[in-house]
């Protein structure tokens, strides 16, 4: 194969440039080249072309390879630059070449050319590769330069805790006057003195114990001696092959004295108000950990039953796992079912309206609800007319329809369950009538109002005909209450019964747009997304400190992914400065240490893994859960537990485009 070569050939004797560039061909490059005999040609071929190199005639009637050279260099473009003469002596070629040109050769050594040619084109490709560097060198340096010096935090690099470098504004927070003062000054003295034993013992500690905090509090002392409160974060870095400690420092007294009148006006609270708010903490604490320390456990329990009741190879084994997994799920819709109430009474639950097709929404809901249907014989039916829209919050009305639809199927024995989606008029404007009707037991007049309290079913005690908490038509009714509808019965025993709900078709904006930052991901159960045909698999990072999850994580991840698993922040933020992942799998609470959001918010100071997608898996699931862990570091949420299809829909729609196909 011949190498390209685009040559700029300076020279008045056409018979002497065809035998350059015969001699180039003959070493096999395939040369462009263009012939000029003036310094005007000189130029303007260099303003048209980018050239690969320069040969030129010493001597020429109209200029000499001196003034060849010249116009190359006022140009500014980095080629290289050979003379060819026949008349040159030695004295003259070392002046050419102080002058800037690379080499010379007599035209009757031509054989000469091609080595010279070759030695300097690589020569350049080195050195505009050497300068490319030097320059973004210099822009990289330029841009830290002017972070470090203009920061308003005070920012400190120290080693063993003596400052070795800091920038003005750490300089003027602590009172002195030149950087070179606190230069080879211990950090410990710009600390107040009851303070720093405890900081000693922090500096000399966090290099081999990971629970020491990389964020505190403590109090400074300046110049003059006056202290204030600051606030300190602290990583490490590696700098002359040593693990040195940047600092970062902010004067919080104004925030504390805040916190102070606060605290202050808080004490001043009467007592009804005070246990009032500490009762909705206390029950806002008990439904966040209610639902983290059952959901954990629950995703290796429904995880591992599912595992084997999929991949066992006895039959009882497979049924058994099968029969936890039909306990797990009741347990976990029971959980589910308590806290959504819960929110629902305490006011705290916050609506995200938006205009909806209410067809859409219902197919999609009815299309879910046709196996537990075929399970039990029963024509499930939809009956819509025309594109029917409402201002609604897509999750708690799907939650509704979802609960009567459950209700409808599960207290009907034979025949069928129908959902009707009408316009009617409604509150004196235009409304929709969703109608979820069966041929069931149904429920005598007496009992209509008893079914809509919590907790209730029409058989109580201990000889109850049916299942369940009784939750579901409260949870309904409520949430339909607070869309401005209502909720309606028409039943009688041994006739079935009909759910009514009637909303309002709103034709104003919603009050609240969709959240664009929260990117929940719920996969399909329909398809099991596989990667298996992708020449590299993805490289996942788990962050988890179960180790039950661990292993089912593993699991359902092993036919598409290399997982990597670390069990707390200190460690996942390692492995983040080793290795690029194609997506991080972050549980928030880790134990000890750093939590989930801290480490996540690490990784993202991290260069290789910046852009790194990377994913809440947690048993945080209440609303405000979600949105505050999407909005401070993740970037996916996926709640616990979670099923195998779940995961890997998760992830191949996370990762599909990171990965080589």
């Amino acid at each position: 194969m011949q190498n390209k070569l685009k040559l700029l050939l300076v020279e008045d004797n056409e018979s002497d440039g065809a035998l350059v560039i015969r001699q180039l061909e003959k070493a096999n490059y395939a040369v462009q080249y263009i012939r000029v005999e003036s310094r005007q040609e000189i130029k303007e071929a260099l303003e048209k072309e980018d050239w690969d190199i320069v040969i030129s005639d010493f001597s020429l009637p109209q200029l000499t390879a001196h003034d060849s050279l010249k116009v190359l260099q006022e140009s500014g473009k980095d080629i290289p630059f050979v003379v060819v003469s026949g008349t040159m002596g030695e004295a003259t070629a070392v002046v050419m070449m102080k002058s800037g040109a690379q080499d010379y050769l007599m035209k009757d050594n031509l054989i000469r050319l091609a080595p010279a040619v070759g030695r300097e084109l690589a020569d350049a490709r080195v050195r505009r590769e050497r300068n490319r560097a030097l320059l973004e060198l210099r822009e990289s340096e330029a841009k830290f330069r002017a972070i470090w010096e203009n920061s308003t935090d005070a920012i400190g690099v120290l080693f063993n805790g003596i400052h070795v470098f800091v920038n003005p504004a750490y300089v003027k927070l602590y009172g002195y006057d030149y950087q070179e003062d606190l230069f080879g000054k211990s950090v410990l003295n710009l600390i107040a003195p009851d303070e720093r034993n405890r900081i000693g013992d922090y500096i000399k500690l966090r290099p081999v114990n990971s629970t020491i905090p990389s964020e505190y509090e403590t109090i400074g002392l300046k110049k003059d001696g006056t202290t204030f409160d600051v606030d300190i974060k602290v990583s490490f870095f590696d700098y002359k092959n040593e693990k040195h400690t940047l600092a970062i420092i902010r004067d919080i007294t104004q925030r504390k004295k805040i916190d102070e009148r606060l605290r202050k006006e808080l004490l001043i609270r009467t007592e009804a108000e005070k246990r009032a708010e500490e009762s909705n903490l206390v029950k806002s604490s008990l439904m966040m950990n209610m639902s983290h320390e059952v959901r954990t456990p629950m995703n290796a329990i429904l995880g591992f039953s599912s595992l084997i009741s999929t991949e066992s190879a006895e039959e009882d084994i497979r049924l058994m796992a099968a029969r936890i997994k039909t306990s797990g799920d009741r347990l976990l819709k029971t959980l589910d079912d308590i806290l959504e109430l819960a929110q629902l009474q305490s006011g705290s639950e916050v609506l995200t309206l938006v205009h909806a097709e209410l067809n859409n929404e219902i197919q999609g809901i009815v299309k879910k609800f046709r196996p537990f249907a075929d399970q039990k014989k029963l024509e499930l039916k939809l009956n819509t007319s025309g594109k029917l829209k409402a201002c609604i919050d897509l999750r708690l009305f799907d939650k509704a329809i979802c609960e009567l639809l459950h209700n409808a199927i599960k207290f009907t024995a034979k025949g069928h369950v129908t959902v009707d989606l009408n316009i009617i008029p409604f509150q004196n404007r235009t409304g929709v009538e969703i109608r979820v009707s069966d041929t069931g037991i149904g429920i005598s007049k007496t009992n209509h109002q008893v079914i809509f309290e919590s907790f209730r079913q029409v058989s109580d005690g201990y000889n109850r005909s049916y299942e369940g908490t009784g939750l579901g038509l409260t949870l309904s009714k409520r949430i339909i209450e607070l869309l401005n509808g209502e909720l309606l019965i028409d039943s009688e025993i041994g006739k079935g019964s009909v759910f009514i709900i009637r909303l309002p078709v709103s034709e104003s904006q919603p009050e609240t747009d969709v959240d664009s930052s929260v990117n929940e991901i719920y996969a399909s159960d329909e398809r099991e997304k596989t990667i298996s045909k992708k020449i590299r698999k993805p490289l996942i990072l788990l962050v988890e400190d179960n180790e039950d999850n661990i292993f089912v994580t593993k699991e359902f991840c092993k036919n598409g992914y290399v997982v990597d698993a670390v069990t707390n922040g200190v460690d996942a933020i390692q492995r983040a400065r080793e290795k690029t992942y194609d997506v991080i799998l972050m549980d928030i609470n880790l134990g000890l240490g750093l939590d989930g959001l801290q480490t996540a918010n690490e990784i993202k100071k991290i260069e290789k893994n910046q852009k790194t997608p990377i994913v809440a898996m947690t048993g945080f699931t209440l609303k405000e859960d979600r949105k505050h862990i999407l909005s401070n570091g993740c970037d996916y949420y996926l709640g616990k537990p979670f099923t195998k299809n779940e995961i890997c829909g998760l992830l191949e729609s996370v990762v599909h485009e990171r990965v080589s196909v």
